[in-house]
């Protein structure tokens, strides 16, 4: 959800990649912001930026044999 949210993807469309609801994606998001102490995807954002996440690709989304340099 995190990654998806980064790629600014909404709610809906993230729900439809991942075949779950959309109240789903929006329950998630909250218990997200609630475990990072923010409120709203500008503090995800943040987060992400100063952990490092904002990097992190699923292991799923990435072919075999492709190589990335960051």
């Amino acid at each position: 959800i995190i990654f998806f949210a980064l790629q600014k993807l909404t709610s809906n469309e993230i729900a439809e990649k991942l075949n779950l609801s959309k109240r789903t994606i929006e329950n998630r998001l909250q218990i997200i912001y609630a475990k990072i102490g923010g409120h709203s995807m500008k503090d995800l954002i943040e987060y992400c930026d100063v952990t490092g996440l904002k990097n992190y690709v699923p292991k799923k989304m990435l072919r075999e044999g492709v190589n990335f340099f960051w």
